[in-house]
């Protein structure tokens, strides 16, 4: 059962304002109490349809995430709505798992780029590596116990060499790039 005091602190919403986001409390309790309203509904329909799925092929259920998909330019927040969904969500549903990653991982490592002559492109989609992203998620939605994806330092601009983020069985699962689910 969902919990529905979400009170943030102005100190929680620092941790997960990105430098330059316009957003406080208020904006929070307006805002993301109605998104979180939308995304229950959604997350009790996929459940309901899964369930009555596994009834009428007489399987057993299976635990697919939700995932949701945060898409946008670069510096719109992206990453600020991420962080606070996942704060919220875990809130909200203090029983489930909520996990939080980014498609920066995917993007090809520079050196690929400039073999490719992506390197002004980076950032576009055709800078993304799109099979290693379908193959990573069609792992998560199957069920995989710990699936991983490659880690992307702002601070290298480029992917980090032998580090990897885990996804572990989540039930909900957001995915925030600009190229999301593309």
């Amino acid at each position: 059962t969902p919990k529905t005091e979400l009170a943030v602190t102005n100190e929680e919403l620092a941790k997960v304002k990105s430098l330059g986001d316009q957003l406080d409390v208020k904006d929070v309790d307006e805002i993301y109490q109605t998104l979180l309203n939308y995304i229950h509904l959604a997350y009790q329909a996929k459940q309901a349809t899964a369930a009555k799925k596994a009834e009428f092929l007489q399987l057993p259920e299976s635990k697919v995430p939700y995932i949701i998909g945060i898409s946008g330019s670069v510096a719109v927040g992206k990453s600020t709505t991420a962080r606070l969904l996942q704060l919220l969500l875990t809130r909200y549903y203090p029983d489930l798992k909520t996990q939080m990653m980014t498609t920066d991982g995917f993007i090809y490592p520079n050196q690929e780029l400039e073999k490719r002559k992506l390197m002004p492109r980076k950032g576009f989609p055709e800078s993304y590596n799109m099979q290693m992203l379908r193959d990573f998620l069609q792992d998560v939605v199957s069920g995989k116990n710990d699936v991983v994806y490659p880690l992307y330092s702002q601070e290298l601009s480029d992917i980090v060499p032998g580090r990897y983020g885990h996804v572990e069985k989540p039930d909900i699962l957001i995915i925030e790039g600009i190229n999301t689910l593309q």
